[in-house]
């Protein structure tokens, strides 16, 4: 880890594209039997990973498509307001810390200047949260970033919480995990004991049978959805595509106001254009 560390923290104008050419460096000597190999120990990324191989293979055969469903998330997020005070990102199963990368490198991009944020990372596995700390640390240095090395139901509230006016929740990828509790995590984001403005920028897969997204959407009072979309098949490179689901939506706690519903609701289900299946990667 530290000869990976002194990689990172060397590399000039730090950004997503350097840290996945840095990881497609450290996979270089492998001949192609073991690349295929590595490639299919990821199980489609779905596994914890734990070995540099991996990692640095997972970062070089998904993260772009990462990036591009990322960037459609944050397209409607007010940036400009968000920057205008410190603000909070919660990344949760956060990886590598692609999201909240993908985020600050957008904030760059646009020209918008802003105070170091706070960045909690909650990542069950503990080689990958070691990444994603070392790769925020170079944005933000070491001091702002909070590491929980647990499964997202085990996340208490007050590993969460923070005193800014403003929070970014990101779910990257996680909710389709059948195991995750989603009315246990949607009570913890709201809690009366959680403050300010949140807004959650929900991304994953669209699967036929899966309809999570919606349902964790639908276990809060009210929130007022910022952008929703799916796509059957979306290009993020000139010749690679995905599928992706996306709900992003703001929340706004007021003292003593819980914003969880106490019923499991119906759920409504958004289908845009084609019928909905697995990505393409």
């Amino acid at each position: 880890m530290a000869e990976y560390r002194s990689e990172i923290l060397s590399i000039e104008n730090i950004c997503f594209d350097h840290i996945r050419r840095n990881a497609l460096q450290r996979i270089s000597h492998l001949n192609d039997t073991q690349r295929n190999q590595v490639y299919k120990d990821l199980e489609r990324g779905t596994r914890l990973l734990e070995s540099d191989e991996e990692l640095c293979m997972y970062l070089f055969s998904f993260g772009n498509m990462h990036q591009a469903k990322i960037r459609k998330a944050c397209e409607c997020l007010p940036l400009e307001q968000i920057c205008s005070s410190q603000f909070h990102i919660v990344d949760w199963g956060c990886g590598q810390g692609l999201a909240s990368i993908c985020l600050l490198d957008i904030l760059r991009s646009k020209g918008h200047e802003y105070i170091d944020p706070t960045i909690t990372l909650v990542e069950p596995s503990t080689a990958a949260l070691q990444r994603a700390q070392v790769h925020l640390a170079a944005y933000v240095g070491n001091g702002n970033i909070r590491c929980v090395s647990k499964y997202l139901d085990d996340v208490e509230t007050n590993e969460i919480a923070s005193s800014t006016k403003t929070t970014i929740h990101f779910f990257s990828n996680i909710l389709d995990i059948k195991s995750i509790n989603l009315k246990l995590l949607a009570s913890k984001i709201g809690s009366s004991e959680m403050r300010g403005v949140h807004y959650v920028c929900c991304v994953g897969p669209l699967f036929s049978n899966n309809h999570r997204i919606g349902a964790f959407y639908n276990h809060f009072d009210t929130p007022e959805i910022l952008y929703e979309d799916s796509q059957a098949e979306y290009f993020y490179e000139t010749t690679k595509k995905c599928s992706y689901d996306i709900r992003v939506f703001r929340l706004e706690h007021l003292s003593g106001k819980t914003l969880v519903i106490e019923y499991q609701p119906a759920v409504q289900f958004h289908c845009h254009g084609a019928c909905r299946s697995r990505p393409h990667l």
